[in-house]
Order: C-alpha cells, then sequence, then structure tokens
C-alpha cells in the first residue's frame, strides 16, 4: 500500500495520471491544483463558507457545473474531476458548511440548514447565470437534493453520485468503521483512519494510493457536523417534485447501498421514470475518485446531452 508522501505512478487506479504530476508528491499535487482555483467566500453561520473555481481551459461554451462532496470531505474529493470536466465550464467546488475550510451553518443543522448557505452562495456567485448543473457526492447528493429544491428551474440537471439514493439509511458508516477521535496514539489513529478509507470509501487495495490517504486523512479530522444526527430526518418524497433532469450514479461494491446499490438505482427510477441511473461495476463509494476516467466521461456525456 502507498505511503503518505509516496510520488504518484501510473497505472494506479486511484492516482491522477498527468504527465506533469507523475513524480509529485501528493502534498504537491493538491497545492498545484489549489493554486489554479479562485477562492470566494459567502456566509455561513457565524463565519464564511469557501468556494473554489476553476475557470474553462478552453472558453466558457457550457452552464457552470458545481460539485458537493460528501461527508467528512472537502473540495477534494473532487481532485480527480476538477480538470477533465473544466475543459468548456466553470466548476465551482466549495467546502460544504462545517467542513474543509467551511464554518458550520446556523443551528438547528440540518440538510435544509446546510442547502440554504449553499443556495445564497450561489445565487451570489452564479447571480449572471440563468441556469447551471449540480453534481453530489455521498451527503452532498443528499444536500444537493435540498439545493435544487431551493433554487428551482436554475438546475438543470442534478447528478446524485452515491449508492444510497432514497429512503432512510439502512447501512450506516458506524458500522463498519471503526472510531479514532478518542484515540491518543497518533500511530495506532493513523492506521484506523487507512483502515476506514477501505471500509468505507474504496473497494480495493491498490485504489489505495498515497493521495487517497493523504486526503481522506486530513479531511475526516476537519469534519464539525456528524451527518448521521440527521441523515434519516430528509424529507424522502423531495425527489419527486424536483424540476430539474436527475441522474444517478452509484459503485456496485458501495457498502452504503442496502440492499443493494442496482436495487437502489430501480427505486430512483421508480420514484423518477425519467431518471437515468447508471452502476459502475465493481468499484466501491467514492466512485469519482476510484474509477475517474470512467466517471469524468460519463459525466461529461450526462451533461452535454439534451
Amino acid at each position: 500500500m502507498a505511503r503518505l508522501g509516496d510520488p504518484l505512478t501510473v497505472g494506479r487506479p486511484g492516482q491522477i495520471v498527468d504527465a506533469n504530476m507523475l513524480h509529485m508528491s501528493p502534498e504537491d499535487v493538491v497545492a498545484e491544483i489549489e493554486a489554479r482555483a479562485e477562492r470566494s467566500t459567502t456566509p455561513s453561520g457565524d463565519g464564511v463558507m469557501v468556494w473554489r473555481c476553476w475557470r474553462a481551459r478552453e472558453g466558457v461554451t457550457q452552464r457552470p457545473l458545481v460539485l458537493l462532496h460528501g461527508g467528512a470531505g472537502s473540495w477534494r474529493h473532487w481532485i480527480r474531476n476538477i480538470d477533465a470536466l473544466g475543459r468548456d465550464r466553470d466548476v465551482w467546488v466549495p467546502d460544504l458548511p462545517g467542513f474543509g475550510d467551511s464554518a458550520k451553518p446556523a443551528d438547528p443543522v440540518n440538510f435544509a440548514a446546510v442547502a440554504k448557505v449553499v443556495a445564497a452562495g450561489l445565487e451570489t456567485k452564479l447571480a449572471s447565470e440563468t441556469s447551471f448543473d449540480l453534481t453530489g457526492f455521498s451527503f452532498g447528493s443528499h444536500t444537493s437534493q435540498y439545493v435544487a429544491n431551493e433554487m428551482g428551474s436554475a438546475v438543470r440537471t442534478l447528478v446524485l453520485v452515491t449508492a444510497h439514493m432514497i429512503g432512510p439509511m439502512i447501512a450506516t458508516p458506524n458500522s463498519f468503521l471503526e472510531r479514532w477521535r478518542d484515540v491518543v496514539d497518533k500511530a495506532q489513529r493513523d492506521r484506523i483512519i487507512k483502515r476506514n478509507l477501505g471500509a468505507l470509501m474504496l473497494a480495493h487495495e491498490e485504489s489505495m494510493d498515497a493521495l487517497a490517504l493523504l486526503l481522506y486523512a486530513t479531511d475526516v479530522v476537519r469534519a464539525r457536523i456528524r451527518p448521521l444526527t440527521f441523515i434519516n430526518e430528509r424529507d424522502f418524497t423531495m425527489i419527486e417534485r424536483l424540476p430539474c433532469r436527475v441522474v444517478g450514479i452509484a459503485g456496485s461494491l458501495d457498502p452504503l447501498g442496502k440492499p443493494t446499490p442496482a436495487a437502489q438505482g430501480e427505486v430512483l427510477q421508480s420514484k423518477r421514470p425519467d431518471a437515468r441511473f447508471h452502476l459502475f461495476d465493481n468499484v466501491g463509494h467514492w466512485v469519482p475518485y476510484e474509477a475517474a476516467e470512467r466517471f469524468n466521461a460519463l459525466l461529461r456525456d450526462v451533461l452535454d446531452s439534451p
């Protein structure tokens, strides 16, 4: 297994295959990508919500794309996707309220509170745009439904990237993750965090490269919201009322997809007969990372289609 600080190498499932990054450390890869972003803020609770925007490299020809990360994550959940998806569109990737560099929303903290902060920020950031596309991963997939509900016709396409699409969460992360926050010994805590990365996020040992380890280990310690306290209090019927296009993407080995990710996709399509669902075979929860090339190609196709 890769260690933190190892340079990236060609051919590993979890790497960014970029000729300019092959011999860079994971820390330098993150720094290089972040340096190209425009950083800005909007209000969140008693502080600010941090936004990063990567402008289109070849001129803006498509609607902006907004990416919402998963629980205990940050903008870096999308680190293998930003460049590929931003060839002809601006890509906005915030740290959701209570995660990464962003302050918590005002109490009570729930999906509605998080989404109101995000929607207010988007109204400021995308004021000149008539519509945009919205993609949410895991916790971000549920948040994105509330954002789409807040913003109505401004959202053209909503993409949900998770094997837990609709209904109460049956398989909770706490049921297969080890507790690490009260572990004093650093080596032991690091071991648990690495173990949890494989148990929840990535299906294969070879996907757990140095970059994945760095992102997960440094993001989970910054999470100040516990989604499980309100994950099953959300509006399960909201997806049926949204006026935008709806697309679901899931990994077949995602442990949160109960009874199976495929069955979750069928439920989505039963509630939204117009929805498209794509199952990535032999991939775990963190589809945008573990199957980045396939995911990027599919998402571009989905967003570019009429």
